[in-house]
């Protein structure tokens, strides 16, 4: 089962790195960057959110499909449950459904721990922001 989103597969990732890179270089002292680095973190965690969720849905159908694909096959394979079921675990196609399974769960995982990232420089680059302002403030 090939993942059916039109995006997961593919997902570009080129802005999120290239922030994840700034984010890196950002001095404690800037407080335009951060500001302009936690307007981006805000908005690319919204698309992040949105493909984990995706995600999420893929990996619950491939989950369902290779059980599916499971139990058909180990009934065809033997009217015995045990024997049909170890017979099962090694064809082509239920190896196949589960490793689409385990793509679309690494997927999601890799989604899920870029969102997290996204969190983490917003609230840096906010805390930069707001230490700096205040700064300014009392001066």
């Amino acid at each position: 089962m090939p993942l059916k989103s039109k995006t997961l597969a593919n997902i570009d990732v080129t802005n999120y790195l290239r922030l994840v890179g700034e984010y890196q270089e950002l001095q404690d002292n800037d407080p335009a960057t951060a500001f302009g680095l936690m307007l981006r973190a805000s908005a690319e965690k919204d698309c992040f959110d949105s493909l984990v969720a995706d995600a999420v849905k893929e990996v619950i159908d491939a989950e369902r499909h290779a059980k599916a694909v499971n139990a058909q096959v180990s009934v065809e394979l033997s009217p015995k449950p045990t024997e049909g079921a170890r017979r099962a675990e090694y064809n082509e196609q239920v190896v196949a459904a589960w490793q689409a399974y385990s793509q679309a769960r690494c997927i999601k995982d890799k989604m899920a721990a870029h969102a997290s990232m996204l969190e983490r420089i917003y609230f840096d680059t906010k805390m930069i922001y707001e230490k700096q302002s205040n700064k300014k403030a009392k001066v």
